[in-house]
């Protein structure tokens, strides 16, 4: 990546998310991933050009039906890039030239992760959000996008009766020829 995508640029892709008030339920939390994974489908990572980074959001297993590639956060690079004992000043050059595409790429997921968190913070009301953590009360920022999405999956995804028979009926309908098999899911 030759240049970090911005902390506002990606704010500004994720202005008007659809509403979870009065509460986080099914519907209105399918509708909230889905148009987050969206904005992330958007947005273009290096080595998921199809997918952009949904990765980011989507559970490993629910990725794996739409990439064979296994979605990895990027490491933190740090601050310098380091030479190999003996390197040539075309192998520094080299290593140089890859850092700072790391390094871009990692801030590029650190503006990535707080635009979502703040969104998550925004949209779901305070006494919906919980912790992992024994003893904290809400999400913290170093909880992943991933851990935040299944932690509301578990408390208010599951679907209540109407819910299951409305998905059954979509699953017996003909699928439409411009549709993929993933959008079932």
């Amino acid at each position: 990546m030759d240049d970090t995508i911005l902390y506002d640029d990606i704010k500004g892709m994720l202005d008007s998310p659809p509403l979870l008030a009065p509460h986080p339920n099914f519907f209105r939390l399918r509708a909230f991933c889905r148009y987050i994974v969206d904005v992330m489908k958007q947005i273009p990572h290096p080595g998921y050009p199809q997918h952009g980074w949904a990765g980011m959001v989507l559970q490993p297993t629910i990725f794996a039906l739409i990439n064979a590639t296994p979605f990895v956060l990027p490491p933190n690079p740090g601050l310098y890039a380091v030479y190999h004992q003996f390197a040539t000043p075309a192998a520094m050059k080299m290593i140089d030239s890859q850092h700072k595409i790391d390094k871009n790429l990692y801030k590029t997921y650190k503006n990535i992760h707080r635009a979502v968190y703040n969104v998550l913070q925004t949209s779901v009301l305070p006494q919906y959000q919980a912790s992992a953590t024994p003893g904290l009360t809400g999400w913290d920022a170093s909880m992943s996008i991933i851990d935040i999405f299944a932690q509301l999956d578990a408390t208010f995804g599951k679907p209540d009766a109407q819910a299951q028979l409305n998905n059954d009926s979509n699953f017996r309908a003909p699928l439409p020829p411009t549709e993929t098999p993933e959008t079932l899911f």
